[in-house]
């Protein structure tokens, strides 16, 4: 009978991190460092690093917890900025922020810079968020903001925008409807 064979272990497993979290960890790393890998020019290309504290894979699940499945990699709130733990003596020493965490899919997409971001009422959101939080359609407020309606305007869940909100016709409406509601 032959002995049964020890599992080999595969790099990361050894040190402690589920391999979701170790391949996420790689992943970050191969697309800041390797120029090689198809996505660098996005990342490293354009001057992504990784700081000192997340460079190793033992101190980047102790700053990052394991990975849930679904979640990814994250640079919040600073999108285009380095991958920061903001614990570590380069951190300290250039002044940067903790801008890493898991985030979900959903989480990820409301994050990114192609979004249309509002500012309305003291608080700043992307668009979707905004539809949500008023339940409106995205659709319905990114066609208002892009026939020119203030943001405010646009976010008014009442609103009724005229077919014709480009012409002179379309703002003699609009007009009309301020008045109703007693609004200059």
């Amino acid at each position: 009978m032959s002995k049964p064979r020890a599992r080999t272990r595969r790099r990361g497993v050894s040190t402690g991190l589920t391999r979701l979290t170790y391949s996420s960890w790689n992943s970050m790393v191969q697309r800041c460092t390797n120029p090689n890998v198809k996505c660098y020019p996005r990342y490293g290309g354009v001057g992504v690093r990784i700081c000192e504290g997340l460079r190793d894979a033992v101190s980047f699940i102790a700053i990052m917890g394991l990975k849930k499945p679904g979640d990814t990699i994250d640079r919040f709130p600073i999108s285009k900025g380095n991958y920061t733990c903001g614990d570590c003596s380069e951190c300290q020493c250039e002044g940067w922020q903790r801008n890493v965490r898991w985030a979900t899919k959903r989480q990820q997409s409301r994050n990114r810079s192609a979004n249309l971001v509002l500012t309305a009422f003291g608080r700043t959101q992307c668009l979707a968020d905004w539809a949500e939080e008023l339940g409106l359609k995205t659709r319905t407020l990114w066609a208002r903001i892009h026939r020119g309606m203030p943001a405010e305007e646009a976010l008014r869940s009442d609103f009724i925008v005229p077919k014709s909100f480009g012409d002179q016709n379309g703002m003699r409406k609009l007009k009309i409807q301020r008045e109703r509601r007693g609004e200059p």
